[in-house]
């Protein structure tokens, strides 16, 4: 086995055909139906988000009540629908 930190930095990601993909990270959007190279380092995973989604995000929490006065951040990936 090879250990964690000899990993590859990079992994290829197929994103399906049909929609456009932001990237996570960055907003960079990806058309649909092709492998992308993506960042994979142990601190930033491949996150791929389709066009036309909505994600609501606060701070990490351990437990539901453990923030309840935490902000909100809602992101929206424009898009289809």
């Amino acid at each position: 086995s090879i250990p964690i930190r000899d990993e590859p930095k990079t992994r290829c990601v197929y994103l399906p055909l049909g929609s456009r993909w932001y990237d996570f990270w960055t907003e960079t959007i990806h058309e649909g139906g092709q492998t992308n190279v993506a960042s994979a380092s142990l601190d930033t995973l491949p996150i791929f988000v389709r066009e036309g989604s909505i994600i609501p995000m606060t701070q990490v929490m351990q437990y539901v009540d453990e923030v309840t006065d935490a902000p909100y951040e809602i992101r929206i990936y424009r898009g289809a629908d």
